[in-house]
């Protein structure tokens, strides 16, 4: 889903599947859908994954926040050349 207001024309797809993860911004809206989902999939598991960017907006936030930590450590790893030595 790209847009919660898309769930509606998904909801019938996701019945199909026996586990549904569930990667849905951490807002109102976002815990309301997932609600949802798993009251229509009553057959299915359904895992909420938010719980692992729960400090973040939403899931890219969360990963252009991880990569931002990944390039900072990158710089400070890096030493600076000496040049050539013999």
């Amino acid at each position: 889903l790209n847009s919660v207001s898309n769930l509606s024309k998904a909801i019938d797809k996701l019945k199909a599947y026996k586990e549904i993860y569930t990667y849905l911004d951490n807002d109102a809206s976002g815990k309301k859908a997932t609600e949802q989902i798993k009251a229509t999939c009553a057959d299915s598991i359904v895992k909420d994954q938010s719980v692992y960017y729960a400090n973040h907006k939403d899931l890219n936030d969360y990963l252009v926040a991880s990569k931002q930590v990944q390039k900072e450590k990158q710089q400070v790893q890096r030493k600076p050349s000496r040049g050539l030595r013999m």
